[in-house]
């Protein structure tokens, strides 16, 4: 018989309520009283955690991005051509040259001037570049700090699931019994958070 050696202790009418009992607190209250408990003790901590390593993680990306590279030796040269080039020995050889230049198609002027363009182009692109990184680190930031809700959301009732037995004693005995698991809850969301499975399921439902 189902009830074995308890039969001859405990009427099977006691036996049968208890296995109702406990089944119900498995099923239903441990799980219930579980979240509620969760929501008002641990989920707090859990998203002021993620956001603050969010806020570490991205602080710590701005930085380890490299300046935009300026070439000083290219500057260098371009400034001291372009200020020979407007001198007013320049501006002498030119008129002395009487249009020597002109005559074998060279246009110094604009050869210049295309240099100094391509150099400032240069430099806008890796401006550009520069900001493109900081917009990116800073929106993921700002993504993950906005889902820091749901991600701890996601740690507390798969941790609850896993420790689902741990909740129905503890509620099955009126709480006067608590489980090592439902005591030091946090440790067990630790574990769930390291797992990644919540993250994942974030990355996924994108």
């Amino acid at each position: 018989m189902f009830f074995g050696p308890f039969k001859d202790i405990v009427p099977p009418s006691v036996l049968a309520g208890l296995l109702v009992w406990s089944g119900v607190n498995y099923l239903l209250i441990g799980p219930t009283i579980g979240g509620r408990i969760v929501l008002a003790d641990y989920l707090p901590a859990c998203t002021a955690n993620v956001q603050a390593m969010a806020e570490q993680a991205r602080d710590q990306e701005l930085a380890s991005l490299s300046l935009p590279s300026i070439d000083y030796q290219a500057e260098h040269a371009l400034r001291q051509a372009e200020g020979l080039l407007n001198s007013p020995f320049m501006g002498w050889a030119a008129g002395a040259s009487q249009g020597m230049a002109d005559a074998f198609g060279l246009d110094v002027h604009g050869s210049l001037g295309a240099a100094r363009q391509q150099y400032e182009a240069g430099k806008r692109a890796a401006g550009a570049a520069y900001e493109t990184a900081q917009e990116r680190i800073r929106s993921a930031t700002a993504a993950r700090l906005a889902s820091a809700d749901d991600l701890c959301a996601c740690i507390a009732q798969t941790a609850i699931e896993e420790s689902r037995t741990d909740w129905a004693i503890f509620t099955g005995t009126l709480m006067f019994y608590t489980p090592a698991p439902v005591d030091a809850f946090e440790v067990k969301m630790g574990a769930v958070a390291r797992s990644g499975t919540c993250e994942s399921n974030e990355g996924a439902s994108r």
